[in-house]
């Protein structure tokens, strides 16, 4: 069972944290996180759960949110005002899109027992 374990446990890394490094990073260093970065964060952080799991449904509704979170980039971008508050609900989609992601790779990899990465 400790295979499947560490199985699992790359995965979060790679599949979870990682794309999170950049609002950790701005949070350390200047102990806030940006409206601006929030969204975008979340837009990429949807697009690229879309890419991993292996549900039709979360696919598209990933891919959903992502474009959303996208389009709400752009228009801070164009009018820094016009989303306040918007940071809060990217946290939250990153959020909830990190727990069912976890859980999806929870059975692949644990219950299920197949690898993360098939490197020799």
């Amino acid at each position: 069972m400790g295979k499947r374990y560490s199985e699992f446990t790359v995965a979060l890394i790679f599949l979870l944290i990682f794309p999170l490094l950049p609002l950790l990073f701005e949070y350390w260093i200047s102990g806030t996180i940006t409206e601006a970065s929030a969204v975008v964060v979340s837009s990429m952080y949807a697009f690229s759960i879309a890419f991993a799991t292996r549900l039709k449904f979360v696919f598209a509704f990933a891919l959903l949110i992502g474009v959303i979170f996208a389009m709400a980039f752009g228009a801070l971008m164009i009018r820094p005002s016009s989303l306040d508050n918007s940071c809060p609900l990217s946290l939250l989609a990153i959020s909830c899109f990190f727990g069912a992601h976890a859980l999806e790779r929870y059975k692949i990899h644990v219950l299920d027992g197949q690898s993360f990465l098939n490197l020799e």
